[in-house]
């Protein structure tokens, strides 16, 4: 009787979480029937490690159902963060090809202004020129 409480405090110890009233109302129970009918007790034992078994594979079904969740949360997430990248990417051309129509306006503006004072030069030297034929002429 000592080797079966202490498998059943092992068990008990182990499967802590799953600890329920319906469980230790079966325990009680059977360990009563255990005192009468060896047979039963052991065929409790193996009942309980099959329902031990059952309780483990449901724990790992659940993880694994829980890391497939995080997959998938995971693989949505590199879509979204792709989909957004490629806008990204998008928006800078669009970006890179405005920034470089601006870049040719400023050379043209400033080729323009160039050409606008060599031209205001050459009419200032033009017009000391005629200031100074007409001082020395007249």
């Amino acid at each position: 009787m000592d080797l079966i409480v202490s498998i059943f405090a092992e068990c008990m110890v182990d499967v802590k979480e799953n600890i329920d009233d319906n469980l230790l109302g079966l325990f009680f129970i059977n360990m009563a029937l255990c005192k009468h009918v060896p047979s039963v007790c052991n065929q409790f034992l193996k009942i309980f490690d099959k329902k031990k078994l059952a309780q483990m594979s449901n724990q790992r079904l659940l993880n694994i159902h829980l890391k497939l969740e995080i997959l998938s949360d995971l693989k949505d997430l590199l879509s979204r963060t792709k989909c957004e990248f490629k806008g990204l990417e998008s928006q800078l051309q669009n970006d890179l090809k405005q920034l470089g129509n601006i870049v040719q306006e400023v050379v043209a503006a400033a080729i323009g202004y160039q050409t606008v004072v060599k031209e205001n030069r050459n009419l200032y030297n033009m017009v000391q020129d005629l200031i100074g034929q007409f001082a020395y002429g007249a």
